[in-house]
């Protein structure tokens, strides 16, 4: 069954939301994703097409570390 058109511009949409206060473009987001740059709780994320998985990486707490680059830190805060 193929994805639906807008369940894929969905995906894209939270993507971009998601990448956005770590990236101003898109293309800067991808190229370092693809480079290795991007992590989440210290899992290297190469995949741009990856998804976010709650059991992976959302802790429990609600909680997500991430990494951009080798010194740049954020703590994201899950809504419930």
């Amino acid at each position: 069954m193929p994805i639906k058109k807008s369940r894929l511009m969905e995906a894209f949409q939270f993507k971009a939301s998601f990448l956005y206060p770590f990236f101003y473009f898109v293309d800067d987001a991808m190229r370092v994703i693809k480079a290795g740059g991007f992590y989440l709780n210290y899992q290297r994320i190469q995949n741009f097409e990856e998804m976010v998985v709650p059991g992976i990486h959302i802790l429990p707490n609600k909680v997500s570390l991430a990494r951009v680059g080798k010194k740049n830190y954020f703590v994201i805060k899950w809504n419930p």
